[in-house]
């Protein structure tokens, strides 16, 4: 079975006398590609999900979403390319939506328009098997730091 989480602003306290109800559902995959500015192949990028969303339809019809995000999700749900830049991540909730994040040294991923998907329509579904990840050349920001008005570098204060 898949992971399954609580929904954000329940606390668990095993002490009270309420019922914690967590659904497991099976397991799901998350896999394609990922390729560089010029279409190529990336070996040993490390792809993670960077935030998870799944939807909860209790008994009363209301809609509800919970979601998993930073070092836990990035620990619960990662791959690496293999040497045609292929990844596929498992174990993923199947009724739960993903961002993803790629590690590649040198590298950052190209953001499109849907990555940034509204709270309850992550761009990639569970099951999803042809995600492409487009990496580009970092930037870096270089410069030096002076003293305003006498071009040295600041004094340290001990």
């Amino acid at each position: 079975m898949a992971p399954a989480w609580k929904r954000l602003g329940q606390p668990f306290n095993p002490a009270d006398e309420t019922e914690v109800r967590l659904v497991l559902t099976p397991p799901a995959v998350l896999a394609g590609v990922v390729v560089d500015e010029a279409n190529k192949p990336v070996a040993n990028a490390e792809v993670s999900v960077a935030k998870a969303v799944r939807e909860i339809s209790p008994e009363d019809g209301a809609r509800s979403f919970n979601y998993f995000t930073g070092k836990l999700a990035h620990d619960c749900f990662a791959a690496h390319t293999d040497a045609a830049g292929r990844f596929r991540i498992e174990n993923f909730p199947t009724n739960a939506t993903a961002t993803l994040a790629v590690q590649s040294p040198g590298k950052a991923l190209r953001q499109s328009p849907q990555d940034s998907g509204v709270f309850d329509s992550l761009p990639y579904r569970a099951g999803q098997e042809d995600i492409k990840l487009v990496v580009e050349p970092a930037g870096s920001i270089e410069g030096k730091i002076i003293a305003e008005g006498s071009n040295q570098p600041p004094r340290s204060r001990s």
